[in-house]
């Protein structure tokens, strides 16, 4: 039944009229009385009041309310609804790249012969690098910029890439020399996929310098050359699958492809009503209840860009907790950052307690091995399929907090990667214990080829580029 709301004044007229609606001849008693003329004007007004009281429980109570009504309901119990939020992937970026198959130098010029120079312009600058197939990664790299291009006019029937004279000399016949295209992707770039939910890049990422011995084509997430993109949408649409992405919507020359070998993931709808309902009615109201999960997504919802976070100890004082985050690219947190992190938590905490939000570090892991090659393998080959599966091994991301480094599970890794025949010796450093305050992230492969004696020392990046 509706109910209209009225002030004293009209209260006190409708109660006036019914009054004189009941009884016409003045009289105590019988059904005519001004008694029951009372009564029945009083108990009209009660009757309102009854109605109203229902109405607003209708609307303000976390059972029965509903939409906005149920929004103010929740927040009055310190729950907000969750908004829609923008998914998020984590997008490789492949530059252009071609194997050389001659160089020819007269002063001043070098024209470099390549298989393919059709992902290549006039004007880009590019990078020649040159890796024994011995296995040797004492690389010889140099940068130059691409002056001049000519179809299928080199000696081998390649294209010739024209640049200033090489300062290297390239063993085109006993090496792996190949060219690749040093691209900067600016952030903004707004990358399709095939679902029809389109990305933007959130930082700048270079291509074809990290890495190089991967030729920046690798396929290992951890030795990619990657950024962060965001859906331009909210909602779960852009929770795409692997391999969605189509790249760039206007096409940068240099660059080759750009895929997402994970899912997206962060992409949410606004809360239901019925998932906000029980939260708000049987959500926790203690720290002790707030678990770190619970922390986890109240600290996303202040800054998109926390990864994980833990409890590392008590604050400096003795009703507050110690909170360690990591930022998704593997980086720190600004102190701006930190403080409204800070700030942001303890607004949505509903107990006593307080929390003091600080950046939670990587502990680098390095790794040195000496190999027996298998049959037909190169060092670098063994290299980069130890690396990539270490890197998997000791992906900060999912690691289980507080989990130390086991140094027989990484024997095991080197020992069975692909191209490895045994494992001589393994030394690991720092010692593997991680404690509660770190996370472990690959920084340093060197193997040895026990039979040759040659070396692959390559140090790797520990974050990367985004958010």
């Amino acid at each position: 039944m509706a109910v209209t709301l009225r002030d004293r004044a009209q209260i006190l007229a409708e109660w006036i009229r019914n009054v004189v609606a009941s009884t016409t001849t003045v009289t105590w008693f019988g059904p005519n009385s001004v008694a029951l003329a009372l009564g029945n004007a009083t108990a009209s007004a009660i009757e309102g009041t009854y109605q109203l009281h229902a109405a607003l429980l209708r609307r303000f109570n976390t059972r029965y309310a509903t939409g906005d009504d149920l929004t103010e309901a929740a927040a009055e119990r310190g729950v907000e609804r969750l908004p829609a939020m923008n998914a998020t992937v984590l997008a490789v970026f492949q530059p252009a790249a071609s194997d050389v198959l001659g160089i020819v130098t007269a002063t001043g010029t070098s024209k470099i012969e390549v298989a393919d120079a059709s992902e290549f312009a006039i004007g880009m600058s590019i990078r020649i690098r040159q890796v024994s197939l011995a296995g040797s990664l004492t690389q010889v790299t140099e940068i130059r910029t691409i002056t001049d291009i000519d179809d299928n006019t080199g000696p081998n029937s390649g294209d010739e890439i024209s640049v200033a004279e090489l300062d290297e000399t390239y063993d085109v016949s006993g090496a792996d020399v190949r060219v690749l295209a040093r691209v900067t992707v600016p952030a903004g770039t707004t990358i399709g996929s095939t679902s029809g939910v389109s990305f933007q890049l959130l930082a700048p990422v270079s291509t074809g310098d990290a890495n190089t011995v991967l030729q920046g084509e690798s396929g290992a997430l951890a030795l990619a050359d990657k950024g962060w993109l965001d859906a331009v949408v909210t909602g779960t649409a852009g929770n795409v699958l692997p391999l969605t992405l189509t790249g760039p919507t206007s096409a940068i020359d240099g660059l080759h492809a750009v895929i997402n070998p994970e899912r997206g993931f962060g992409g949410a709808d606004s809360e239901s009503d019925e998932l906000l309902r029980r939260r708000a009615v049987y959500g926790p109201a203690a720290l002790s209840q707030e678990s770190e999960a619970w922390l986890l997504a109240q600290a996303q919802q202040i800054n998109v860009n926390v990864a994980r976070l833990r409890s590392v100890g008590t604050g400096s004082t003795i009703r507050s907790t110690a909170i360690g985050v990591l930022k998704r690219n593997g980086g720190t947190f600004s102190s701006g950052d930190l403080a409204r992190l800070t700030e942001g938590l303890n607004n949505r905490i509903r107990s006593n307690a307080l929390v003091e939000v600080s950046n939670l570090p990587l502990n680098g892991v390095q790794v040195e091995a000496e190999i027996t090659l298998a049959p037909n393998v190169t060092l670098r080959d063994a290299w980069i399929a130890a690396s990539s599966e270490l890197a998997t091994y000791l992906d900060w991301r999912t690691w289980p907090m507080g989990q130390d480094v086991d140094e027989a599970e990484l024997l095991r890794i080197v020992r069975e990667s692909s191209g490895v025949a045994s494992l001589v010796t393994a030394s690991f450093l720092p010692a593997a214990n991680v404690s509660v305050t770190y996370l472990p992230v690959l920084a340093r492969v060197s193997l040895r080829d026990t039979e040759s004696g040659e070396v692959i020392n390559q140090e790797l990046s520990v974050s990367f580029s985004g958010g």
